[in-house]
This record gives structure tokens, C-alpha cells and sequence, in this order.
């Protein structure tokens, strides 16, 4: 008996040590799902019947989840999955919204698009991804921990005011131990 466990030591030994590193290297990851949402205000006051074409940036910062903040110097890989968009405070229902995309704003890469959508309460959905472009963002993401994202499409009448938001589903993967 004392010879069987002498040999089973032996053999998990030989086993550990000759066993990919990058399996214990995976040990100390944690892994965590996180969302960020970014909002921007639509509001065309002048007057355009035949529509009008819109655009506005705003800011995506990783840093702003204190889960995130916490790991910010140990983040391994950043991982884009899904956008979602959420419409409210419509002031003026039945505009529609068409050719709708969102871009990494440096670099004009398309992440995601809203084909034509009719500005009501409470509309919301899933976006249509482009995958290199969620690659790049999350490329991008993981060196500097935030992007700007551009927002861009065409309003069919003007005036409209509403909010749109749309949140990024994120995975982050950071070393928990360095």
C-alpha cells in the first residue's frame, strides 16, 4: 500500500511539472460580467419636416464599476458581448429614427447598428453587432480602460427630443493576485 502511494505521488508530480504552465497562470484570474450604459439626449428644436441627420459622442469609462476601478492595473482581457438601447422621454412619438450607428468615435469603426426605429416610450432592444468592431473596442477597452462612442443616424422630422441609452455587456478578466 505504502508503494501505491508512493507511485501515485510520483506520478501527479511528474504530471504538475510537466503540465502547461498556463493552466496554473489561470488559477488567480477572476472573471466578472459587468455593464455600462451610455446615454445620449436627442434634442433637434429647429424645424426640418423632411428630417435631419444627427450625431453626438459621449464617453464609455471601464473605471466608472468599482469592480473594474479595483482591477483596472490587472485587467488580462476585456471582452465586449452585447448592446442593448432603451428609449424614453419622447417628447414628439412617431419620429422615426433610421441608419442608426454606433462607432468607436478615434477610429469611425462600426460596433453596432439600430436600422430604423420609431422614437416611442419606453422602445427598447438588442443592437445589431458588427464583431470586428466589437473586437476593436475591446482591443481598445483593455489598454486604456475607455472609448468614445459616437452615435450617429437620421431623424425623419425635426423637432424631437428623447433620450436614448445604450449599455455595453461586458466580461472583464484580471489577475487577481498581482
Amino acid at each position: 500500500m505504502k508503494s501505491f502511494i508512493v507511485n501515485i505521488t510520483l506520478i501527479a508530480t511528474v504530471m504538475i511539472t510537466y503540465s502547461s504552465c498556463s493552466l496554473f497562470e489561470d488559477l488567480d484570474d477572476v472573471s466578472f460580467d459587468t455593464e455600462f450604459p451610455v446615454r445620449f439626449i436627442i434634442n433637434e428644436t429647429e424645424s426640418n419636416p423632411g428630417g435631419k441627420a444627427y450625431s453626438a459622442t459621449e464617453f464609455l469609462d471601464l473605471t466608472s464599476d468599482p469592480d473594474v476601478e479595483e482591477y483596472a492595473s490587472k485587467i488580462k482581457d476585456v471582452k465586449v458581448t452585447k448592446v442593448t438601447y432603451f428609449i424614453y422621454g419622447v417628447d414628439n412619438p412617431g419620429v422615426t429614427f433610421s441608419n442608426g450607428s454606433v462607432l468607436i468615435s478615434p477610429t469611425s469603426k462600426t460596433i453596432a447598428t439600430l436600422g430604423s426605429q420609431a422614437i416611442d416610450e419606453s422602445v427598447s432592444g438588442e443592437l445589431t453587432i458588427d464583431q470586428e468592431g466589437f473586437d476593436q473596442l475591446s482591443a481598445r477597452l483593455k489598454t486604456n480602460k475607455s472609448e468614445t462612442i459616437k452615435f450617429q443616424g437620421n431623424l425623419s422630422q425635426t423637432p424631437s427630443s428623447f433620450s436614448i441609452e445604450f449599455v455595453f455587456y461586458v466580461t472583464v478578466t484580471a489577475d487577481a493576485l498581482k
